[in-house]
């Protein structure tokens, strides 16, 4: 019986430490609702040309994404579901596609938001890898302009 209400205890714990972060997390989540327009993009060192960047948009709605550029053959998107943990340092993020071309996989990295900037590091799609640092040599990455109203 004593095992059992030390269980109890102990998840219930779990459960209240996890309040702080579930709180932060939704309140980056709001941050982060709305339209954002890609400002630059860099993958292993080397820099996206400014007309490829500037085909980039996004829309976060919840913990949905939906990303859509343009290349020469159309328009593409990919989709995902966000979870943010901003207890961490730095902040980091999964997502796990749920539609698009990487249907399936999961990309962990990490970000930062300031004011109407978000600056993301991720590693490649199902790699496993986080970055630690905002630092394209460890991925890609990623400044976002939130879209004028």
């Amino acid at each position: 019986m004593l095992l059992k209400g030390t269980l109890i205890l102990v998840m219930g714990l779990g459960l209240v430490a996890d309040a702080p972060k579930d709180e932060a997390a939704k309140k980056d989540l709001e941050k982060l609702q709305g339209d954002w327009i890609l400002q630059s993009l860099e993958h292993k060192g080397m820099k996206s040309p400014e007309e490829a960047v500037k085909t980039f948009s996004r829309k976060i709605k919840e913990s949905t994404y939906t990303a859509t550029w343009e290349t020469e053959e159309g328009t593409h998107s990919v989709s995902g579901k966000m979870t943010l943990d901003p207890t961490k340092s730095p902040k980091i993020l999964e997502v796990v596609f749920t539609e698009g071309s990487a249907k399936g996989k999961k990309m962990l990295g990490i970000y930062k938001i300031e004011g109407d900037t978000q600056t993301i590091c991720v590693g490649d799609p199902d790699s496993g890898t986080r970055p630690t640092a905002f630092d394209s040599d460890q991925g890609t990455l990623a400044v976002w302009k939130r879209a004028k109203r």
